[in-house]
């Protein structure tokens, strides 16, 4: 601010300089994406010779791209919702019961895989 260097002007910035997000790389990764929009970050980096996180950065704040993958989840039907929310209200009553329920809390997210090639999630 003006009070604490005596100038209008902006400050230089204090970090180290960006190298990679320069306009060429930036068009190169712009194509790249263009050219295979489902092939990984990791992939297509790699087949541009340039480091993932610069291609994500250049991804995310110079082509302001937000990377998604779809998930296939079941679907929610009329008679799901009054047993979600009585095993939701089960659980609220064990962690106030319990302080280490949580930590002893195991999940799964166990899949099938089926010769023919379909994988139950």
């Amino acid at each position: 601010t003006f009070e604490e260097s005596g100038s209008a002007l902006k400050k230089k910035p204090t970090g180290r300089p960006t190298s990679a997000r320069t306009v060429q790389n930036i068009d190169v990764v712009c194509r790249s994406v263009l050219r295979s929009p489902h092939r990984s970050i990791r992939k297509q980096a790699a087949a541009v010779e340039m480091y993932r996180e610069s291609f994500y950065r250049i991804l995310h704040l110079e082509l302001k791209f937000h990377l998604y993958k779809l998930q296939t989840v079941q679907q929610l039907k009329e008679n799901d919702y009054q047993p979600r929310l009585q095993f939701c209200q089960q659980i609220l009553i064990h962690i106030n019961k319990e302080d280490e329920f949580l930590r002893k809390l195991w999940m799964s997210d166990e899949a099938h895989f089926h010769l023919t090639g379909y994988v139950n999630k």
